[in-house]
């Protein structure tokens, strides 16, 4: 893991420098904007889960017993295994502006759909976030906040895009 993680911007470096020459100024623009936008946003998710999931995350299982039955014997092993796969998914889950904002650009993604199916995306943020936290209500409401408020984020950057594509087509047929 240490290693993808300190390879990874030359990975990213070559793919661009692979990708680059098949692209038009605009798109390489768009895929370059992409990449970096996406690398922070990782970036983000994984300070996000290092400094408030995981904290709240492992109170809660080191309170799991009230009545000290069981103590807990917690490994280097299994606490960088914990540790890492929350950083990773809370990683992923960060990347959604970006993904969402390039199916809205390849036409995949449409931003009124976006805006329609908003109650169908909160209850299954609501769902996800009670599948990948402890069974408590405040991580998981740790975790949904910030996945709504990424989605919000992204339907606000697909409109904005829209728009100016619309903009930009209108000026070109005048």
């Amino acid at each position: 893991m240490g290693g993808l993680v300190i390879s990874s911007p030359v990975i990213l470096f070559e793919t661009w420098l692979f990708i680059k020459p098949a692209l038009n100024k605009s798109e390489k623009r768009v895929v370059f904007l992409s990449l970096m936008a996406g690398l922070l946003c990782f970036v983000l998710g994984a300070v996000f889960a290092y400094f408030v999931v995981v904290p709240i995350t492992l109170i809660f299982f080191i309170n799991v017993d009230q009545f000290d039955s069981v103590q807990a014997t917690i490994t280097i092993q299994n606490f960088l295994s914990f540790v890492l796969t929350t950083l990773i998914t809370f990683g992923i889950v960060f990347e959604m502006p970006v993904l969402t904002v390039l199916l809205s650009n390849l036409g995949m993604l449409k931003v009124v759909w976006l805006t329609k199916s908003r109650r169908v995306v909160i209850v299954a943020v609501f769902i996800i976030a009670a599948i990948i936290t402890p069974p408590d209500v405040i991580s998981q409401i740790l975790v949904a906040i910030p996945m709504l408020v990424l989605f919000e984020v992204s339907i606000l950057i697909c409109k904005i895009i829209s728009k100016k594509k619309k903009r930009e087509e209108y000026g070109e047929e005048d």
